[in-house]
């Protein structure tokens, strides 16, 4: 029978694999958002823009930042998570 140290280091390397394919996915991701944003003219693509490490989308210049519809979430709070760098959910113990 395996014993608890043992047991804890496949459950931490496990979730530690897990997290490491998490955020590559995430990356994978966020690539495929921000080439969908610069290609519908969300977001300006030149290569001085991808250095500032902002998320939030500049507004083009001569573009309203009005829509005449609707916006969907309006008047409901916000529930997404930051992009920037992802934190492990659970602490790490150290025994």
């Amino acid at each position: 029978m395996a014993s608890t140290s043992d047991i804890q280091a496949v459950i931490a390397a496990a979730l530690e694999q897990q997290s490491r394919n998490l955020e590559a996915q995430l990356a994978t991701h966020n690539e495929a958002i921000t080439k969908l944003m610069a290609k519908t003219n969300l977001i300006d693509d030149s290569p001085e823009s991808s250095k500032t490490n902002s998320n939030t989308p500049m507004a083009q210049p001569g573009r309203s930042s009005k829509s005449n519809s609707t916006p969907i979430n309006k008047g409901k709070a916000s529930t997404a998570q930051g992009l920037g760098t992802s934190k492990s959910a659970t602490p790490k113990k150290s025994y």
